[in-house]
């Protein structure tokens, strides 16, 4: 089963009260280059709003895609040691085929236990 996304689509109401651009899921989705059914499969609970659509959201708002995959509940809230190292290697993960995303994660995984 899915769980709604409410803190993003919180966060994206409150967004679209302050920006004429993106007054609208409509328009966001426009903005953003992501289909309109995306947001209303979210708000219905059908679907979520995945990593990729997020990053494009993100960019959209002219927020950081942390604060996007955050609400969204994809990633952790950060801690002190959230670096733009950390933010560049969510969004390359992002643009990662989904085939390959298991193969990032295995390397990156037997990286962090070496440094262990």
């Amino acid at each position: 089963t899915y769980v709604m996304q409410s803190e993003l689509l919180n966060f994206i109401d409150e967004w679209s009260e302050k920006d004429p651009s993106v007054s609208s899921d409509r328009k966001l989705a426009l903005k953003a280059d992501i289909s309109p059914s995306t947001i209303s499969k979210a708000r219905t609970g059908m679907q979520e709003i995945g990593w990729e659509a997020c990053i494009k959201i993100a960019d959209a708002l002219g927020v950081s895609p942390q604060v996007v995959l955050v609400k969204a509940g994809h990633l952790e809230p950060p801690n002190a040691e959230w670096d733009a190292d950390t933010e560049e290697l969510v969004r390359l993960f992002a643009g990662v085929d989904p085939e390959d995303r298991e193969m990032v994660l295995m390397i990156l995984r037997h990286k962090a236990s070496s440094n262990k």
